[in-house]
């Protein structure tokens, strides 16, 4: 798809919830906000990821390797190694070698192998489940499994990452499953589970910081998935949003660099704008690797 053929609501929340995501990592504060960057990361994933109705073949699997677990493989390896030249661990395991492996030697892989399998069984879902069905059955377990955070989260956060990860992400998966196929719905049925979600989005949004983040996630995923925001913005923000996802898998390193080469002080850099920093940092460096270095690009970002 072309730049002009984007729609630019959805590329500004791209960049917006990517700023959220730097910003919970590293920013002291405001992680109820900032944690919606990533329930929108992960909605806006799942509804824009894929819409075949095929079983998923080879080409497809390779597809979604090359895009998902190449970059993984090769960032692992560049946080292990990072590990490994501060001394420590290059994969910290103390809940063994598997879920140190999916949780990956920066905390934020888990992202990438959790979705390439997410994004499969969404395929093999759709290739044997009709779009009107699958977006109900979705809109339901979203509604319940939001409704019920009281009681399973405290329960989740008892568990070691990244499980702990996949339980957050449970919910933003059905909600983009629902979003992609909810124009398929009866309008009577697609406004009772939108007002469902709704209502127990607001029951549970007194819940610490995670119900402050799943009402700002939904809340933006599904404005953009109601086609009103469409027209709204004529810039185009592609060259910018193109760089996403090269800035989450590398801000992690820019803040290490930034943190250990003693930049970031009272008197040069505020703490409180490293956020920042390394986003502007992060996301310049991947528009130059795609610029320059395009075949690089495509594996690491």
């Amino acid at each position: 798809m072309s730049s002009t053929a984007r729609r630019q609501d959805i590329e500004a929340l791209r960049l917006l919830a990517c700023w959220g995501i730097v910003s919970f990592h590293l920013r002291p504060t405001g992680a109820a906000w900032a944690y919606g960057g990533l329930v929108a990361f992960v909605v806006l994933s799942v509804w824009l990821g894929g819409s075949s109705t095929r079983p998923p073949d080879v080409a497809t699997v390779r597809r979604r390797a090359q895009r998902l677990l190449l970059p993984w493989a090769l960032w692992f390896i560049v946080y292990a190694s990072i590990n490994a030249a501060r001394g420590g661990d290059a994969l910290p395991a103390p809940d063994g070698l598997l879920a140190a492996t999916l949780a990956g030697p920066s905390i934020h892989l888990w992202y990438l192998p959790f979705m390439f399998g997410a994004l499969l069984l969404l395929d093999v879902l759709r290739a044997h489940i009709a779009p009107r069905t699958l977006a109900a059955v979705a809109g339901v377990l979203a509604l319940l499994v939001t409704a019920t955070v009281p009681w399973w989260r405290p329960v989740s956060l008892q568990l070691h990452y990244p499980v702990l990860q996949w339980c957050d992400a449970i919910g933003p998966v059905l909600f983009g499953v629902f979003l992609a196929g909810m124009q398929q719905l009866d309008a009577a049925l697609r406004r009772t589970l939108l007002a469902g979600i709704a209502v127990a989005v607001a029951w549970v949004c007194t819940q610490e910081w995670v119900g402050p983040s799943l009402l700002l996630g939904y809340a933006a995923t599904a404005v953009l998935a109601s086609g009103h925001t469409s027209t709204w913005l004529r810039a185009d923000l592609t060259p910018l949003s193109s760089c996403t996802f090269g800035i989450y898998l590398a801000h992690s390193a820019v803040a290490l660099a930034l943190l250990t080469s003693g930049v970031v002080r009272p008197d040069a850099l505020p703490e409180a704008l490293l956020p920042e920093a390394v986003l502007l940092l992060a996301l310049a460096g991947t528009w130059l690797l795609r610029r320059w270095l395009p075949r690089v690009a495509a594996s690491f970002t």
